[in-house]
């Protein structure tokens, strides 16, 4: 699906830690133009989440029920756990203008990439693995085997990043959240979305 809408649908995935939360949640306070497409998921919501801002907490019966009812733009199962992005609230939003962040992993990512081709992918990436690690540590939010399966389930998303659009080092949260919008502007002005406008110079010069 080619979008002629307003405004744009951007996944940003990352390994786990790597700041996506952090990175989105600056994004969202420092340009209006962007708004979160709050996800469905099964897991327990953790301290300080809020329900219909973090995430819309649903069981997983009820989880099925919208898959049938062809509710989601895309749905994935990530450690364990089902997530899916609500498809009316996303197409609404970019055709009133906005653009559409939706945090999500690289299977999720790859997969609205098939159903939305003018979608942009984005990865976030940590400087380091060594620094990855240590805002695990400072996190403090997973048990040692969650970490490590986090840290080793990583591998596969750095291998899907490379099926991405943009890759994005985060090293520094402004300098992330800056470049994040320069692509997004950048993918306003490409020969792709302006095709309507030199069709119609064209016609200019035919007269």
């Amino acid at each position: 699906m080619q979008s002629s809408y307003k405004g744009s649908l951007v996944v940003l995935s990352a390994v786990s830690g790597a700041g996506k939360t952090t990175v989105t949640n600056h994004l969202l306070k420092t340009d209006r133009t962007f708004v979160r497409s709050v996800s469905v998921t099964t897991r327990t919501r953790h301290i300080g989440e809020k329900e219909g801002v973090d995430y819309f907490f649903v069981s997983q019966d009820e989880f099925d029920r919208m898959i049938q009812q062809d509710s989601f733009l895309e749905y994935q199962e990530v450690h364990s756990h089902y997530y899916g992005t609500p498809k009316k609230y996303v197409l609404e939003k970019i055709k009133d203008g906005k653009n559409v962040i939706l945090v999500i992993d690289t299977k999720g990512g790859l997969n609205v990439k098939k159903m939305f081709s003018d979608a942009i992918l984005i990865f976030l990436l940590p400087p380091s693995l060594n620094e990855l690690i240590k805002r695990l540590d400072i996190r403090g939010r997973e048990s040692q085997e969650e970490r490590m399966k986090r840290i080793k389930n990583g591998r596969e998303e750095l291998r899907d990043a490379l099926n991405y659009d943009y890759i994005v080092v985060n090293e520094k949260v402004e300098n992330a959240v800056e470049d994040i919008r320069a692509i997004v502007r950048a993918h306003f002005l490409s020969a792709g979305r302006n095709r309507d406008k030199v069709i119609r110079i064209m016609k200019e010069y035919e007269i």
